[in-house]
């Protein structure tokens, strides 16, 4: 198995277990504390090793395990589920999502053409020549 491939299962497990993490502490621990941030993190993690589609599906996810952890939570009424404080909430998780991914996608592109550009740059430079 190439190396790539197991680190990025490696991410893609570590952030399922911050996703159950996450999930598991908003849904026990009273939801003033902010603890609904912290599903950053695993979106975060989705995104850097996958595609901005991706990232939004992570960040989407995300935002289900909210609306879930509100449910299972006692003390929280249901009612609180569907506000605009929700859309807000998938919102920004998704955009997280698609916006980590971006810069990586540009670096690859600009290290891709600057493997190509190398050649014709520095190909007639040579260390006899400059003497």
């Amino acid at each position: 198995m190439p190396a790539a491939v197991s680190q990025r299962r490696s991410v893609l497990i570590a952030a399922g277990v911050a996703y159950a993490a996450v999930f598991s502490a908003f849904a026990l621990i009273p939801a003033e504390v902010g603890l609904g941030h912290m599903f950053y993190i695993p979106v975060a993690l989705v995104a850097l090793v996958t595609s901005p589609l991706w990232g939004a599906a992570a960040g989407a996810l995300a935002a289900l395990l909210y609306c879930l952890g509100v449910v299972a939570h006692a003390k929280v009424p249901s009612a609180d589920i569907v506000t605009t404080s929700t859309l807000i909430r998938l919102l920004t998780y998704s955009a997280t999502g698609i916006t980590i991914e971006l810069p990586a996608i540009a670096m690859i592109r600009f290290s891709t053409t600057l493997a190509t550009l190398r050649p014709a740059v520095f190909g007639a430079i040579t260390p006899s020549s400059s003497m």
